[in-house]
């Protein structure tokens, strides 16, 4: 049996991601303003104390998931990527 990877599928993790980022974006914001010394993320599976020290791993972590959301919209939307190399 095979399962085709729907659009209404591709929907529904585009949207948990970009939800994901919206928490990890908020955490950043949070603990680099100094409004906070430690904030509750909630990582979509369970919800996580971090710290100021925390901000450069939330940030590799953002830069991943962005990423990811980028795949998944060309995917979704049926664009592609290019990659251009100089001819010398």
């Amino acid at each position: 049996m095979t399962t085709a990877i729907t659009n209404a599928f591709l929907d529904q993790v585009i949207a948990g991601l970009k939800q994901k980022i919206l928490n990890f974006e908020t955490a950043v914001t949070a603990l680099e303003s100094g409004a906070v010394t430690e904030y509750n993320l909630d990582t979509g599976q369970t919800v996580v104390k971090v710290k100021k020290a925390d901000v450069s791993n939330l940030r590799e972590s953002l830069r991943t998931m962005y990423g990811r959301l980028s795949e998944l919209d060309i995917r979704r939307h049926g664009g592609s990527t290019t990659q251009m190399i100089p001819d010398y």
